[in-house]
């Protein structure tokens, strides 16, 4: 017997099953005949007992039980029945299945990082020597892996503190980046996986992320200084293009949009069969709010020709001085997700 709940939305989809041998009996006031499996919820599994012996009636010495399971198989859920065989002593207690599952190692790991500093160091001029303009620092690296017999995988990472340092010569704001709260870690990240059959299609039961208030203080001269540095990347990546990309292109065009009697663009065609190959089901995911805090300096700057080719330099020349402007991205929650990364990117973002 089915029981569908999907014609309303705010009804749980649940799904009830039986079989034609299944043992009916009452424990503690409940009917193990008949069980009820949640469709939403992936690794959800509920079992019914068979009848002991054959259909003629002679006793085999076996216990039989139907199992029921939802399981993700690529771009689809599945419900995966199996029959499960335990021998009975002769006590009629149930022994070890007969049948081999697979055990998982339980493994796990831990890495502990006392701190992290990247320096930035102004060598550009020849003629007086380097002078540090940015110091990054981070406290309290621990990153944590264990896979258990459960046949689960759990990750943590933690950041303790997280800050920026200006030092650039008259500069108005002495630290560009900084948590104000350090009495709990800057950024902490958790995220548990159940293994699946199918490697395919990630199942990820739970995953947060919580990053603290941050502090944001810059000026004018502090982001035109970055730009320079910025910009010798910015122009060896325009250096090796050449007009040849323009002969690939109309080359690797002609070939995906020859053929005439196609449905659809080999590019949407790739598009859609990523979107469904390889999707994630995420049970719980929850993105815990994000609070800034913005503070900005408007000054007199000498016009830098190496930030022409920057859009963000061209807002900030316009701006008027902020102070403390608070800008807060709302938390965002969401269960039982069976979504593609590209499109669970762009429903996040």
């Amino acid at each position: 017997s089915i029981g569908y709940g999907w014609d309303d939305p705010e009804v749980a989809h649940a799904l009830r099953w039986t079989c034609s041998n299944a043992t009916n009996f009452l424990l503690h006031g409940e009917n193990h005949s008949v069980s009820d499996i949640e469709v939403d919820t992936i690794g959800h599994i509920s079992t019914v007992k068979l009848q002991q012996g054959d259909y003629s009636g002679r006793s085999s010495g076996m216990e039989q039980r139907v199992t029921c399971e939802i399981k993700a198989d690529k771009s689809t859920k599945v419900i995966l029945f199996d029959l499960k065989q335990t021998n009975l002593n002769e006590s009629g207690v149930s022994e070890s299945p007969s049948s081999g599952d697979t055990e998982v190692a339980a493994v796990s790991f831990q890495v502990h990082i006392p701190g992290l500093t990247i320096s930035m160091i102004d060598n550009v001029s020849d003629s007086r020597p380097g002078r540090e303009i940015l110091l990054v620092s981070s406290d309290g690296w621990s990153i944590f892996f264990s896979q258990t017999r459960e046949a689960y995988h759990e990750f943590e990472f933690k950041l303790s503190t997280f800050q920026i340092d200006n030092f650039i010569h008259a500069a108005e704001h002495p630290v560009l980046l900084h948590s104000p709260l350090v009495t709990e870690p800057f950024l902490h990240l958790s995220l548990v996986r159940r293994l699946q059959d199918n490697n395919d299609t990630h199942d990820i039961s739970y995953i947060a992320l919580r990053i603290l208030e941050i502090d944001i203080c810059f000026d004018r001269k502090t982001a035109e200084t970055i730009a320079q540095f910025i910009s010798p990347l910015h122009k060896a990546q325009e250096d090796q293009t050449n007009e040849s990309w323009v002969q690939e292109l109309t080359s690797k065009m002609s070939l995906n949009y020859s053929k005439s009697n196609r449905r659809a663009p080999r590019d949407i065609e790739k598009f859609i069969h990523s979107a469904n190959a390889c999707r994630i089901h995420v049970e719980h995911l929850h993105l815990h709010p994000i609070r800034l805090s913005l503070t900005f300096t408007q000054e007199w700057s000498r016009r830098n020709q190496e930030t022409e080719g920057f859009v963000f330099f061209q807002i900030i020349r316009g701006m008027a001085s902020i102070s403390e402007a608070p800008l807060t991205f709302t938390s965002f929650v969401v269960s039982h997700a069976f979504e593609s990364p590209t499109s669970l990117m762009g429903i996040i973002s």
